[in-house]
């Protein structure tokens, strides 16, 4: 699946004590073999229903050529990010597209590095996303038409 990516925007600021920024990632940031977090209100395993809270799970980022080898022509690198491996329980499920994908840089900040795009053989097992580093022009060409 490519340009798996869509920008809302919202009528009025978002405000709130629970609520911190991610950035942006820079072109170039190298997030390679980091962690990520991954958050949303998805299943907890396939076919299950939709949570009421908040959930977050961290997975290893795989390498370029780890995400070509599991995945191999489903997957276009240059758009997409893939994580975690085949462990029960540590991935993006069912409801959770569309939600991020984080890395803390070694400036302390989070950088949304990926949007959830889908995953492989039900929840837990690996999950695949929009690369959001391939999506930085499209993205400031949205915000300046708005």
């Amino acid at each position: 699946m490519r340009n798996d990516i869509a920008l809302i925007k919202l009528s009025a600021p978002v405000n709130g004590e629970y609520i911190i920024e991610a950035c942006l990632p820079e072109a170039g940031l190298d997030v390679q073999s980091k962690t990520c977090w991954v958050t949303g209100w998805g299943s907890e395993r396939l076919g299950g229903s939709t949570t009421t809270k908040l959930m977050e799970v961290s997975m290893p980022l795989l390498t370029d050529t780890r995400c070509d080898q599991r995945y191999g022509n489903m997957v276009n690198t240059d758009s997409a990010i893939c994580a975690g491996e085949f462990s029960v329980n540590s991935g993006a499920c069912q409801g959770d597209s569309g939600g991020p994908a984080v890395v803390q840089g070694d400036d302390g900040k989070w950088y949304v590095v990926g949007l959830t795009s889908w995953g492989q053989n039900g929840c837990g097992y690996g999950t695949v996303f929009t690369r959001v580093s391939a999506y930085l022009d499209w993205i400031a060409e949205k915000i300046a038409e708005n």
